[in-house]
């Protein structure tokens, strides 16, 4: 029996700024996302007598297997497509949940993608980014898997063309944070215009251009999560980070380094400090 098989990536928000609200009661983004090379969850698909949601690996046993997005997912492919949802799927979970890094979105495109596969559906990109829309504000950005800029709430998405092989040490104390809620405290006195995009970047080029950016979550992570400005904080302490951060809502955060070898000297300190963590170092695509 064939069975199809794909890496679910994380994301990384390099920046994320809120632009306002709209009528609706989203928000305007803009951010600049990139996608970890060696950091992903992995998932199988193949045919089965009935739908089948099996979950292994580190972070297994905090996912639900009868009401999740994977699920959903199957049966909207399903109804969508009048195929019978005769799958069975299994999730190596090594992606922290509710971190920020978009672990539940990549699974739900991956999903998608694998499903194509086995159900030999052809969809039209147009089409594919609508119902990745439909399942998930950040779902679209994981069917481009390469450095982007999002807008409007996640579904405008504009691909840079030269993105350097940056190294990132990727850190996790945890801790759950709510995207909704972070949301819901406030964000107006961050509104901003839309700044210059550039679509070029190097190491310098892009640790330059991120400099003048930031998380607007952060600040409202913060009062939910003190201890996220300690991470942020003893990432930027170290010889070669250049840049540190939190991506997303949280709570993961991040270093970026153009040195291999203080990339590598700073994981294993902070494996010492931080023995309970989840920390990787990475490249960026």
């Amino acid at each position: 029996m064939t069975v199809f098989q794909a890496k679910s990536l994380a994301k990384i928000n390099l920046f994320l700024h809120i632009m306002g609200k709209r009528k609706d009661g989203y928000h305007e983004l803009d951010s600049l996302v990139a996608f970890t090379n060696d950091v992903y969850d992995i998932i199988n698909v193949e045919l089965s007598d009935q739908y089948q949601l099996v979950i292994n690996g580190p972070f297994a046993n905090q996912l639900a297997t009868n009401e999740n997005i994977i699920t959903r997912t199957v049966n909207l492919l399903s109804q969508k497509y009048h195929k019978p949802p005769l799958a069975k799927i299994s999730l190596t979970k090594n992606l922290p949940i509710a971190s920020g890094i978009g672990g539940g979105s990549s699974n739900a495109a991956t999903v998608i993608k694998l499903l194509c596969e086995l159900w030999n559906l052809s969809i039209p990109n147009a089409e594919l980014i609508s119902i990745c829309k439909v399942i998930g504000a950040d779902v679209p950005m994981f069917t481009v898997n390469q450095a982007l800029y999002f807008n409007g709430i996640g579904e405008i998405l504009t691909p840079v063309k030269e993105f350097p092989s940056i190294y990132a040490i990727l850190i996790n104390p945890g801790i759950f944070i709510s995207t909704p809620e972070i949301f819901k405290m406030g964000l107006e006195e961050y509104y901003k215009s839309q700044i210059y995009h550039q679509y070029s970047f190097d190491n310098q080029t892009l640790i330059s251009f991120l400099k003048q950016t930031q998380n607007d979550l952060y600040f409202n992570s913060l009062q939910l999560a003190p201890s996220l400005s300690n991470i942020v904080n003893t990432l930027a302490g170290f010889e070669g980070c250049e840049l540190s951060r939190m991506s997303g809502s949280g709570s993961t955060c991040f270093g970026l380094f153009t040195n291999i070898q203080q990339a590598e000297t700073a994981l294993k300190s902070l494996q010492v400090m931080f023995p309970n963590y989840w920390i990787k170092l990475t490249t960026l695509k």
